[in-house]
């Protein structure tokens, strides 16, 4: 039993970093699509039963464009062991930062 259980993790083959995708999502395209024309149109359309145009809205809508995407710029972690890469993109959720260094290493991934 033990012998199957060790076949299962192979520390030979890392772990395959897959970059989330942020503009494949449904809401990043209908945002992309349609916030100008949503924030042109509000005063005339919403402004009455929705109250003013807050001008927080622009500044998360943008921050959620650089999210997750090279473009709003990443870091690149280097393992100071085996000098793998690994591009990190920037991600718009401040929780998700550390200051502390991160570690990690192709030998070391299950």
């Amino acid at each position: 039993m033990q012998a199957a259980a060790t076949t299962l993790v192979s520390k030979s083959e890392p772990a395959l970093y897959r970059p989330r995708k942020p503009q494949l999502s449904d809401l990043y395209r209908l945002l992309e699509a349609h916030y100008d024309d949503v924030k042109a149109h509000w005063e005339d359309r919403f402004e009455k039963a929705y109250g003013y145009w807050r001008g927080f809205v622009d500044n998360v809508v943008l921050r959620y464009f650089d999210c997750g995407v090279p473009e709003g710029g990443f870091a690149r972690i280097v393992c100071e062991d085996c000098r793998s890469e690994l591009l990190l993109c920037f991600s718009c959720r401040p929780y998700y930062t550390s200051v502390e260094p991160v570690e990690f290493c192709a030998d070391d991934r299950a």
